[in-house]
């Protein structure tokens, strides 16, 4: 938990969800992670001491819909 405060430093103040990554790769491992928003992005990350899985601006996701 101590490490959170670095990953905010970095983004800025961002509101922190607790998510579950199901059906993993190698870029995006399955399990628990932290889901971080900021304004127009959101990154991923997972472990003690927190590692950055991703960065992604909004604008560049696609609509996807899953039935």
């Amino acid at each position: 938990m101590f490490a959170s405060p670095q990953v905010g430093t970095q983004l800025g103040s961002s509101k922190e969800f607790l998510v579950m990554i199901g059906g993993g790769n190698k870029k995006l491992p399955a399990g628990p992670a932290r889901l971080h928003l900021q304004g127009r992005r959101f990154t991923l990350t997972s472990g003690v001491p927190p590692r950055l899985l991703g960065l992604w601006e909004l604008a560049h996701l696609r609509f996807c819909r899953f039935y």
